[in-house]
């Protein structure tokens, strides 16, 4: 408080240092809305590729179970993509998992989530433990294996012959157009 007794600030003298700093809040806020809307925009896209892909499946295949075994693992792909982008964050900002109740849990614990909620079984939590690359292209290229699978074997018992797929053109057509959708 002396100081400012000693030497009192005039308004005047402000001038520049309110610009200066009305520049770099508004040049600051301007940037984290840019990187707020590309985020948003980039999670949209990826909730609207899930939809293509299901209409996809949808559209070529008549049975639940040939849709959902296919979509299951997009669908436990998207939960860990978020997961490792959740804790990649918590540990950029240097908190403490122990202590900090926002803390996403470690990746047995989403495995155990994803198999409660049936999206994968036992055999698969353990192989994605194991693997050290990207799980979540891991669980990717299952959903492209299973897919494949699929259009190799017979019809089963109440799937409709799709003329779609009888030519192998048109098969490689549909993984291409679903690859492009996911990865």
């Amino acid at each position: 408080q002396e100081f400012f007794k000693k030497y009192p600030i005039q308004i005047s003298e402000l001038g520049m240092l309110t610009s200066l700093v009305t520049f770099f809040v508004v040049f600051y806020n301007g940037n984290c809305f840019t990187r707020y809307t590309t985020l948003y925009d980039k999670a949209n896209t990826i909730t609207g590729r899930i939809h293509n892909v299901s209409l996809w499946l949808r559209a070529y295949f008549e049975s639940p179970s040939t849709r959902w075994n296919v979509i299951r693992y997009i669908l436990a792909s998207h939960y860990v993509h978020y997961w490792t982008t959740k804790i990649r964050n918590f540990e950029w900002q240097g908190r403490d998992k122990n202590r900090d109740p926002r803390y996403p849990g470690d990746f047995l614990k989403l495995c155990e989530d994803l198999q409660k909620k049936g999206v994968l079984i036992h055999a698969e939590v353990e192989t994605l433990n194991a693997y050290t690359g990207n799980k979540h292209k891991l669980l990717y290229s299952w959903a492209i294996i299973s897919l494949k699978k699929v259009m190799q074997i017979p019809k089963p018992d109440g799937e409709k012959d799709n003329p779609m797929l009888n030519s192998e053109f048109e098969q490689t057509a549909l993984l291409s157009n679903l690859k492009e959708e996911i990865v």
